[in-house]
């Protein structure tokens, strides 16, 4: 008997009606620990660096996409590789679910705190369907499509090593959990690559 598989999603910000996190990878880095390689920091999404060992609470704030003023602070987003943003709501609603998979780093954003979830679960790849192009050596130049295997599914969130962590997927669960709640902020994409 096949196993029925859960459809996945990529989780996307949604630009048009809510703002980002302005928090930059060179602000984390400015307040790491000279003995943390700075590898370690840079890619901590591909390298599943645990960051809770050296976080230093940064003070931030939320920006508004040009052209898009009406745009108001979402309850999820997506930071960087592999990342989500939690609004106080939001970590309060999915702590217990999420710090079982990945570690949630606060951040001040005016008088609230906010999380960022960073994700240490990686899905696996199908590599029979999951295609790439291809340099004339024979060496894999650029992904074009990627099929994650039954399993993979069963997880609530995960990253793909195979694109570079990059987006942070989800499955049916989380976004009935998204649905129930009426958490706002992110785009569902059945459509797991962007081509730009």
């Amino acid at each position: 008997m096949t196993r029925a598989m859960s459809k996945i999603y990529a989780l996307n910000n949604d630009y048009t009606q809510y703002q980002d996190l302005k928090l930059g990878l060179r602000d984390i880095v400015r307040l790491t620990p000279d003995h943390i390689p700075l590898d370690d920091v840079l890619h901590f999404s591909y390298r599943n660096t645990h960051l809770m060992s050296f976080w230093l609470t940064p003070e931030t704030k939320f920006s508004k996409n040009i052209g898009f003023e009406n745009a108001t602070i979402p309850d999820l987003s997506h930071w960087h590789r592999g990342t989500l943003v939690l609004s106080p709501r939001a970590f309060r609603l999915l702590r217990e679910r999420l710090e079982k998979t990945g570690e949630l780093l606060p951040v001040i954003v005016g008088t609230d705190t906010f999380y960022i979830y960073n994700c240490f679960v990686f899905g696996k790849e199908d590599e029979k369907k999951t295609k790439f192009s291809y340099l004339d050596d024979g060496r894999p130049f650029e992904l074009l499509e990627l099929v994650f295997t039954p399993e993979t599914s069963d997880k609530l969130l995960f990253k793909s090593k195979l694109e570079n962590c990059v987006t942070l997927f989800c499955n049916d669960q989380f976004k009935q959990i998204i649905e129930e709640y009426k958490l706002t902020g992110l785009d569902l994409d059945s459509v797991l690559l962007k081509s730009f």
